[in-house]
């Protein structure tokens, strides 16, 4: 759910050995913040942050345009 009048960043994470996740969040805007041990300390997991856009329609704009998804 989009909340960018609350909030100014989504922020998630994934075990860092579940790469199909990793490139979707990537494909999705999303950057890597830190890789650290979250849950377990044998196993590393990235910490990723969306920053919201600033548009009417919302923080999927930019993969939105690249799949040509935006209506025109």
């Amino acid at each position: 759910a989009e909340a960018r009048d609350k909030y100014q960043a989504l922020i998630g994470d994934v075990r860092s050995d579940n790469t199909s996740m990793i490139n979707l969040l990537r494909l999705c805007g999303y950057e890597e913040l830190a890789r650290v041990p979250l849950y377990e300390k044998s196993a590393e997991d990235i910490i990723f942050v969306k920053k919201f856009e600033g548009t009417d329609s919302g923080i999927f704009t930019p993969i939105k345009d690249e799949f040509n998804l935006s209506p025109n």
